[in-house]
């Protein structure tokens, strides 16, 4: 990514591979999508000042990983506002994604639920997915609303492992409902997408 070259650190410690891999990791899932390339370039610049990246950009970063992992075709903003993200389902339907954090969602003001749009919720939880999954019951009484999942990265594990916890809880009175393959595992609980890095 741009500006991640330029990165010079004092010394090259566990400290910084692992966040070569907190920032490496979410991109690498992503992989050639060009729409990825703003966000690529923010994350570069703060890379290259040796900070980590911005959290409401860091956040769709790895919403978008998750995405991809789970064979969906991801589209980023290419304005200033990242949290705007489209993405497609291997069935094709086409799905507005709203980014959240647990702390800043809130059903009422966030999201137009009665939108023609069918939409995916993605709330970063810090650690209570079930409150915060159950917080977004309301959204799922829409129609409008495929699912709400909830999400955690746990990059602070070290550089053996990185991995995300997660909670899809699909709307099966959708109007573009999705299967329950669409979220890489069994649905309404808690499951972990771990990257094992040494191997």
């Amino acid at each position: 990514m741009p500006g991640a070259s330029a990165w010079r650190p004092l010394q090259l410690g566990l400290r910084e591979l692992s966040f070569v891999f907190d920032v490496g990791v979410p991109f690498a899932l992503i992989g050639p999508n060009a729409s990825a390339r703003a966000l690529g370039a923010r994350v570069g610049d703060a890379v290259r000042d040796g900070r980590p990246p911005d959290a409401a950009v860091a956040r769709v970063v790895h919403v978008g990983a998750l995405l991809t992992h789970w064979g969906w075709r991801v589209e980023f903003a290419a304005e200033r506002d990242v949290s705007h993200v489209s993405a497609q389902h291997a069935d094709g339907a086409v799905h507005d994604v709203a980014v959240v954090h647990a702390l800043d969602a809130s059903t009422a003001s966030l999201h137009d639920l009665s939108s023609d749009s069918s939409r995916l919720i993605l709330v970063e939880a810090a650690g209570a997915h079930e409150r915060v999954a159950e917080g977004f019951a309301d959204a799922l009484a829409s129609s409008s609303v495929a699912a709400v999942i909830t999400f955690e990265p746990r990059f602070w594990i070290g550089i053996e492992q990185k991995e995300w916890l997660y909670l899809a809880r699909p709307n099966r009175h959708a109007r573009v409902a999705l299967p329950d393959t669409a979220f890489g595992n069994a649905p309404c609980v808690r499951n972990a997408l771990r990257i094992p890095l040494l191997i």
